[in-house]
Parts: C-alpha cells; structure tokens; sequence
C-alpha cells in the first residue's frame, strides 16, 4: 500500500508537475502497490468565502483528472 497526502494549497495541478515523479514506478524497482491512497488538502483557498462557499468541484475534477492519468 502506497499513501500519499498532497496540500494542494489552492492552487490548480498543473502548479504540482514536480510532484508526480512520487507516483512514477522506478526502473527496477519491486515495489508495485496494490493500493494506493491519496488525501488531498486545501484544494480551494482558504478564506472565508470559498469555505462558505463549500466544494469546487471544477477543481476537484481537475486533480481527479490528474491523478487518474498520472497513476494509471
């Protein structure tokens, strides 16, 4: 099992490519998971308003997008 947590920090994925090496699979390497999970922190802002505010899901969908494609 491989666990990853992300702080996102309100900003858009494609401000994280240096972070996708961590999900690449190293030459050689004889770790493959079975599982892995991924918690993401702060994907909106944090102000008053996007909390009121509630879910974005445009950026939800943007990272799901992301990790999806960069996990495989």
């Amino acid at each position: 099992m491989m666990i990853v947590s992300i702080n996102c920090a309100g900003k858009t994925p494609d401000k994280y490519q240096e972070l996708l090496p961590v999900f690449e699979r190293k030459m050689g390497e004889v770790f493959e998971p079975d599982i892995i999970v991924v918690g993401l922190q702060e994907i909106v802002k944090l102000n008053a308003l996007s909390v009121f505010q509630g879910k974005n899901k445009n950026k939800m969908n943007e990272w799901e997008k992301l990790l999806k494609e960069t996990i495989g």
